[in-house]
């Protein structure tokens, strides 16, 4: 998996598109999101998950919260341009020391089959 701390957009006026992290494309369509709800270095974590129709709720140490200490999420996305099977692109929102920090986490762009 990488990360990247660059948040591309695109003007469009009124709006600003994000950008894809892997291929520039500003087509992305939103698929889900985990939404995590944490008190200060608590041990556990109430996780949320949105997933099409669903909504699930569990506790859970928090090992995939983008947060290392509070609340964190992110929103699952789909690129029309370099999305395929598998491929992770996820927009990571943190809570951190009254900060609100913004990364991707996303799998290496996979290859185009012929």
């Amino acid at each position: 998996m990488q990360k990247s701390k660059h948040i591309k957009l695109m003007d469009r006026g009124s709006v600003m598109d994000l950008i894809c992290p892997r291929c520039g494309s500003e087509y992305l369509h939103h698929t889900g999101a985990v939404f995590f709800e944490r008190g200060e270095d608590a041990a556990s974590v109430v996780k949320i998950v949105v997933d099409g129709a669903s909504t699930t709720t569990s506790i859970d140490p928090g090992a995939d919260n983008p947060s290392s200490r509070r609340h964190g999420m992110f929103v699952k996305f789909e690129c029309e341009q370099c999305s395929g099977p598998g491929g992770v692109l996820q927009l990571n929102i943190a809570q951190h020391k009254g900060a609100t920090e913004l990364s991707w986490t996303f799998s290496p762009r996979m290859p185009i089959s012929d």
